[in-house]
This record gives structure tokens, C-alpha cells and sequence, in this order.
């Protein structure tokens, strides 16, 4: 599932104005991704919702 959210937010990255919200929310989201999915995925994988 978080792997077709990044595609998601990859693909509608460019199709917003890059001076919307909606842009600085995805851009925010992408460029932190690294750091929240170790401890997404253990979550995940212990079936606790996030």
C-alpha cells in the first residue's frame, strides 16, 4: 500500500501548481519519505493501525 502511495504522489506531483498547497504537501511528503517508513512498516507488519 505505501509503495502505491509513492507512486501516487510521484505521478499528481506534476499535475498541480507547483505553487499550491496541495504541491508543498506532496513535495513535504516525498522528501521525508525515507525517515517514517521503517517504522510504518513495522507497524504495518505487527497489524497495528497507524
Amino acid at each position: 500500500m505505501l509503495d502505491d502511495l509513492k507512486a501516487w504522489l510521484e505521478k499528481n506531483s506534476t499535475r498541480v501548481p507547483r505553487d499550491s498547497l496541495t504541491y508543498k504537501a506532496i513535495q513535504y511528503t516525498l522528501n521525508q519519505w525515507e525517515l517514517p517508513l521503517p517504522a510504518m512498516e513495522s507497524e504495518a507488519k505487527a497489524g497495528r493501525p497507524q
